[in-house]
């Protein structure tokens, strides 16, 4: 979904330079929203105080997540009125997003960092998840199998921010354990 059309409106956006994000949530706020959305806990943990002392970049970026601020610093209520259709996180898993969370997740998501490596601007971690999901997960019908699988993903930063992001997920671990 846009939230404008530059094309349509070459005056007011022609030049604009919008930060294009639908709200802002802590990590606290998922874990509660996660939990409501599932009816069973779901929890959030922070790296511990030793691990952000020994690494500024991690502290910082935590200090970002702490405050929802990895999307930056947009106006969401003039984001709201260019497109009265973009949702509030709360509101998407509340619609249209609730059916699909539930039947992706399953009810026992837990994933743990095996690795996790920081070198301003970039960071890399080794992420290993186990889950029951129902249906189809990652394109691969699994039905309610319990599945477990790693992840390994890449960001860049820049002015505090996540720039890009690169995930390879190991999908013919998934397809080994269908048989």
């Amino acid at each position: 979904m846009s939230c404008c059309n530059k094309t349509t409106d070459p005056v007011r956006f022609g030049g604009a330079t919008l930060d294009v994000v639908s709200d802002s949530v802590t990590g606290r706020d998922l874990e509660a929203l996660f939990s409501e959305t599932t009816g069973w806990p779901v929890t959030h943990a922070r790296f511990t105080d030793e691990v952000l002392v020994a690494n500024p970049f991690l502290a910082k970026l935590s200090e970002l997540v702490d405050a929802a601020r990895l999307t930056g610093n947009a106006d969401f209520e003039t984001l709201r009125e260019i497109n009265p259709g973009l949702q509030s996180f709360r509101s998407w898993l509340a619609g249209s997003g609730r059916k699909a969370f539930a039947e992706a997740l399953g009810p026992d998501l837990r994933f743990d960092a095996e690795l996790l490596v920081c070198e301003p601007p970039a960071m890399a971690a080794r992420l290993r998840f186990a889950c029951t999901p129902r249906g189809s997960f990652l394109e691969r019908p699994v039905n309610g199998r319990a599945v477990s699988f790693a992840e390994n993903v890449f960001y860049a930063f820049e002015a505090g921010r996540i720039k890009e992001a690169w995930s390879v997920i190991d999908k013919a671990a998934i397809e080994a354990q269908r048989r």
